[in-house]
């Protein structure tokens, strides 16, 4: 399971059962001041058979709002993007 862009530290990270998108960034340090959270994307699956997931993660970190911490599955890829300066 990799978090990668506006984090502070990018990286690979072990999946746990019930493990989800906002344990990944917390374990990646958090975002950084440049994230734009509600721009998160998760990538699973490969080749023909990848999805790809919108995450609200500015949503769940400023509002609490649960319903949108997605659990994630072993080998998923978060990417945090980096807003506008």
């Amino acid at each position: 399971m990799y978090v990668l862009g506006a984090v502070k530290n990018s990286g690979a990270f072990r999946h746990r059962k019930g493990y989800t998108v906002l344990d990944a960034v917390i374990d990646a340090g958090g975002i950084n001041k440049y994230a734009s959270a509600n721009g998160t994307k998760i990538y699973r699956g490969r080749g023909k058979e990848m999805k790809t997931m919108d995450v609200r993660l500015g949503d769940i970190l400023n509002k609490g709002d649960r319903s949108k911490n997605v659990e994630l599955n072993p080998g998923d890829l978060i990417i945090v993007p980096q807003g506008i300066l």
